[in-house]
């Protein structure tokens, strides 16, 4: 089963490092990326993909509170790759075979 990932909040208005709150979401503009607010170091908003994967470091002014619309679809394209990966049973599992002998 995949894991719930945590419900979406939205980050406070201003452009210094503590204005991002660990567990909302917010995009890379230098890139696009989206990706959850883990930590502050060294000046830095430390951003990690839904769903998981390698975490990158922000300057906090090139980041910007992620719109509702782009965290959901980026939370989808997670669990669905957490499904994918954890091999997930199809929906309509076919019926085991019976030997004939």
């Amino acid at each position: 089963m995949a894991r719930a990932l945590p419900a979406a909040r939205a980050l406070p208005a201003g452009g210094t490092v503590g204005a991002y709150v660990v567990g909302t979401y917010a995009v890379d503009t230098r890139d696009g990326r989206v990706g959850q607010v883990m930590g502050h170091v060294g000046g830095y908003v430390q951003l990690r993909p839904p769903g998981g994967g390698r975490e990158w470091d922000c300057p906090p002014d090139t980041a910007a509170a992620a719109p509702p619309d782009v965290v959901l679809r980026a939370r989808v394209r997670a669990v669905n790759r957490e499904s994918a990966l954890a091999g997930a049973a199809p929906l309509s599992p076919r019926p085991a075979r019976r030997s004939s002998g």
